[in-house]
């Protein structure tokens, strides 16, 4: 009788023990915050918000080149920022100031447009940015078909600027991805300058056409507004 009293006491106490190291244990997790289940889905949500944002470039747009394009692919249209610091030189001189998200109402794209400028649409497939102060000054944008023929494209450009002035000189492209492949030609008259570019691999196939002055140069900003289009979903 007693060695049987002997083995329950024993019993008794290891089962104390145990559930005395399980509270003990449970106390911890709860003094953390949370259990160990509960940490480990906050780790891979964090994971995929890193995810996220490691798709997003400085300029607000998704890098097309990244391994994690379906996870942000989904959240586009919340992940461009509203506004975004735009670099440029203006006869010499280096500017920088706030662009603003803007969308185009002809095609399913967006992109960042200086204080200066306005946005508006100009026929199908056709968008002009103008400087406010002047609207001589202006940039269209041409979206072009994904068939899209480069040599046949050259001789077209070639042929609309010869019509200004004979004198058309091929000229290099800015030394950026977003000009990848791209051909680019201009021509002067009386103190104006237009410039054509065509640009086939920047995820939309488009034509840069910019009407600026020798004196009133604003190319670079136009270019630096023009990087930042971005496709969006709907686009064909």
């Amino acid at each position: 009788m007693i060695r049987w009293n002997r083995l329950l006491t024993g019993v008794g106490i290891t089962a104390i023990i145990l559930s005395g190291c399980g509270t003990a244990q449970n106390a911890e997790q709860q003094k953390n915050g949370s259990t160990q289940p509960q940490t480990e889905v906050a780790k891979t949500k964090d994971k995929k918000t890193e995810t996220v944002h490691s798709n997003v470039s400085k300029d607000g747009s998704v890098n097309p080149n990244s391994k994690n394009n379906k996870i942000v692919a989904s959240k586009q249209q919340t992940v461009r920022l509203l506004e975004q610091k735009i670099s440029y030189n203006q006869n010499g001189t280096k500017k920088e100031e706030t662009a603003f998200l803007k969308h185009s109402n002809n095609d399913a794209y967006s992109l960042y447009v200086l204080p200066e400028y306005e946005l508006s649409a100009e026929e199908p497939n056709r968008d002009i940015i103008a400087l406010k102060s002047n609207g001589t000054i202006f940039m269209r944008i041409e979206t072009l078909s994904d068939d899209l023929d480069m040599n046949s494209a050259k001789e077209t450009m070639k042929t609309e600027l010869s019509a200004i002035n004979s004198g058309v000189k091929e000229i290099q492209v800015p030394q950026d991805d977003f000009f990848q492949n791209a051909i680019a030609m201009e021509v002067q008259k009386d103190g104006d300058v237009v410039t054509s570019y065509i640009i086939p691999d920047s995820g939309i196939k488009i034509k840069l056409t910019l009407y600026t002055k020798q004196d009133l140069d604003n190319r670079d900003a136009f270019l630096q507004m023009a990087k930042t289009i971005y496709k969006e979903k709907g686009m064909n």
